[in-house]
This record gives C-alpha cells, structure tokens and sequence, in this order.
C-alpha cells in the first residue's frame, strides 16, 4: 500500500491542531487562543471538528450549540457566529457551507486528527501483514509525531466533547498495543517501550500498557525499572479511582519482587 502520509508538515495555508492542545497557525503564525478564550466562533470550530469536519448538517449543528434560541434567531447566530469564524481563519473558503451542509475545506486547512485517522487506517491494516523492522519504527514515530497528548481542547461537559475524547483515546492505545506487540516480536523492545511509555504518560491508567511496559522491561532484564513502572501506576491508580492494580499486573510483578529477608 502507498502511504498518505510520507509528508506530516502541511502545506495549507491554516494549521490546526487538537492533539495536547488546541492550536491554530495561519501562513506559520500562530493565533493567540487565550485571547479568543470560549467564544462562540471557536466553539463552532471545535464542534464542527469533533463530527468529521465534513458535511455537517446546519440544522443539527445549530440543536446543539443554540438549543435554547427559537428557529429565527438560532439560525441569524449561527450565520454571524459562522462569518465571525471565517474572519478569525483569516480565509472566506477555510469553511464550505453547501446546501445546508457545512465542512473545513481540505484544500485550505490541514488537521492532525485527520492525519491520526489515516494513519490508523495505514496501520490497522498493515497490522494484518508481516510488517519489516523499518516499517514498524516508521509507523510509531509517524504516530507520535501526530499525537502529542490526549484531546484536552475540549473542556465541555457536553455529549459531543465526551464521544470525540474516547474515539481518539481508543484508537490510539489500539495502534499502541498492535504496534508494540509487533515492535516486541521483533525484539525492537527500545521502540516498543518508547511507544508505551509515551502512551502511558498521555494516559496514565491505560492499564493494559503500562502491563506490556513491564514486561518489556524484564524482556529487557531491567526489572529494578519495571518495579517502578508498576510502583508509579499503582500510585496514579490508588490517588485517581481508589483501586489497585489488576491480579495480571500483580503476579508479574510478584514474580520479579526480591524476597523479603
């Protein structure tokens, strides 16, 4: 399969990022966010981003973020809210508004969620084939070179900002643990514990990775180093959910403990 993504930098005039935090560049500047803070424009923006960017439907976009105006009045803010967003992108044609369907224009705006999205497409579907050495350390560097922390953009209680967060934490701790399995296959256990241990930092109860980090790092004899993988998780569980780590977690660690004298 020919690869998409050969070239992560974007050559789109406006640059937006949603992994670690919410980032806009236009022509390599970047917006100062903390001065739009919450507005509405954004707001749009984020929400439009969080259902695929494409064709959009006005009318529903308009039930979630105007519930509480009447027909008349929801749709005057939504059109001023829609040219206020165009003015901060800085380009008219950023956003397509075609037969009550609204969408980024591609052409125009580069998106790291949609390079995560086809990328994991790339991977998942190499997974089912016999990846070599190279292809495997491509694709882990590829992937954290686009995701560089979980969805924190969206502070919203709202339904929509819950969905989005979960999809991308999902998909990501899935390519993690495919890739680090094949990563581990091939003895690459540098690569692997580079991917699992920026995973775990990103999600720090994932307890399925910090589980193949252990166990990579006794692969690798460096058991003083997997004590306290589990030493710093069981500490970030307990504080978190008051819960302690899973028997899995703890017989493998049991295994390597010294004896106490």
């Amino acid at each position: 399969m020919v690869s998409e993504l050969r070239k992560l930098k974007p050559t789109q005039r406006i640059r937006i990022q949603v992994f670690g935090a919410f980032l806009i560049e236009q022509d390599g500047q970047q917006l100062d966010m903390e001065g739009l803070g919450y507005s509405k424009p954004i707001e749009l923006l984020k929400f439009l981003i969080a259902y695929g960017g494409h064709n959009v439907s006005t009318d529903f976009i308009v039930s979630k973020l105007w519930s509480d105006s009447d027909g008349d009045h929801a749709k005057n803010s939504f059109d001023g809210t829609l040219h206020r967003l165009r003015k901060i992108l800085g380009c008219r044609d950023a956003l397509v508004l075609n037969s009550g369907l609204l969408s980024i224009n591609e052409k125009i705006c580069w998106l790291d969620l949609w390079i995560f999205d086809r990328l994991a497409i790339e991977v998942e579907e190499e997974l089912r084939n016999a990846l070599s050495q190279e292809q495997m350390r491509d694709y882990t560097h590829k992937l954290l070179g686009i995701v560089r922390g979980p969805c924190l953009w969206l502070s919203s209680d709202s339904p929509w900002v819950y969905i989005i967060q979960e999809k991308t934490k999902t998909r990501f701790l899935r390519l993690v643990l495919g890739l680090g399995a094949a990563l581990e296959s091939a003895k690459q256990y540098d690569e692997a514990i580079l991917l699992y241990s920026t995973a775990l930092e990103y999600y720090p109860l994932a307890e399925e990775v910090c589980l193949k980090l252990v166990k990579a790092r006794i692969e690798q004899g460096l058991c003083a180093e997997a004590i306290m993988v589990f030493r710093k998780f069981s500490h970030v569980l307990s504080e978190s959910l008051g819960l302690g780590p899973s028997k899995a977690m703890q017989q493998v660690i049991s295994g390597i403990m010294p004896a106490k004298s």
